[in-house]
């Protein structure tokens, strides 16, 4: 059965052909594996929210942080996400993933607040094969509201892309988002051709620079690039910007010169585990 599920049919004339591909049935038993062990991993509890400051640049503080993905097999050792994230992505089980992550940030808020435990706004990706599903922000709202949470307490990331489609699609979820009090965020800015146009069509509250587009662009002389131009922009439309993928000093400086709000990045911290981050803040204060 797995043979005839796997073939692709050629025509020659009035002669059909199937073929048996063993590197398309490969990769099939390799997708239902992954996806298999995804629900195991989601039952034991063994996907976990990992957070990477975000690090205001006028004083150096935290001022806020990324939740990140991270899967931990059955002996503790991590998966990379690159073996897992794209057959989670394209059968749509990412989704169950993200609203399971989504409620593990938000109890852990509202740990914080019972504790009086210094907290800054955390920043959730949504996944792009999440978009079209006309349920997410139903979905995300009956996460939420089990939780005595403020929204200001939560960001939402969405995720810049070249496709119209997607562009369209995520254009119309921002406005419940906004309605309800959630600040949201264009992620990856500067990775796609459409940037520009879905800036001027969104209502979103931070622009957050893609970690290639700042590498590069911190690396050309001062009056080459288009830096300068995106910062003066994002102020001109009353937008923070935050620059991801920062790592060196030299990257921070040229960030800073150009009025750069936020970045994130190695220079600063990597990212780590929920309860080293909980610590960093107490050790810092207020924000």
């Amino acid at each position: 059965e797995l043979a005839r599920t796997m073939c692709g049919h050629v025509h020659l004339r009035n002669t059909s052909y199937d073929f048996y591909s063993s590197s398309i049935s490969k990769r099939y038993l390799h997708d239902c594996d992954i996806e298999e062990k995804a629900v195991e991993a989601v039952n034991q509890k063994r996907f976990t929210p990992y957070l990477q400051p975000k690090v205001r640049l006028s004083d150096e503080k935290i001022v806020g942080a990324e939740v990140l993905l991270r899967w931990f097999d059955e002996n503790g050792k991590l998966i990379p996400i690159t073996d897992y994230l794209p057959v989670l992505d394209s059968n749509g089980y990412i989704r169950n993933v993200d609203l399971y992550i989504f409620e593990k940030i938000c109890q852990k808020l509202q740990e914080c607040k019972e504790s009086s435990i210094p907290v800054v706004p955390l920043s959730f990706n949504i996944s792009k094969s999440y978009y079209n599903d006309d349920d997410l922000f139903a979905d995300y709202m009956a996460v939420f509201e089990q939780y005595d949470v403020p929204e200001s307490w939560i960001q939402f990331e969405l995720m810049e892309s070249i496709s119209f489609d997607d562009g369209a699609r995520m254009m119309r979820l921002i406005p419940g988002f906004k309605r309800r009090g959630f600040a949201c965020m264009l992620d990856d800015f500067g990775s796609g051709y459409s940037s520009l146009n879905m800036l001027n069509k969104m209502s979103i509250d931070i622009l957050k620079l893609d970690m290639k587009f700042v590498q590069s662009e911190t690396a050309k002389p001062t009056d080459q690039g288009v830096l300068q131009f995106i910062m003066e922009l994002a102020r001109r439309m009353h937008l923070r910007v935050v620059a991801e993928g920062v790592e060196t000093k030299k990257q921070l400086d040229r960030l800073s010169e150009t009025g750069c709000d936020y970045v994130q990045g190695y220079y600063f911290a990597k990212p780590m585990p929920v309860g080293d981050f909980e610590r960093l803040m107490r050790g810092q204060g207020t924000v």
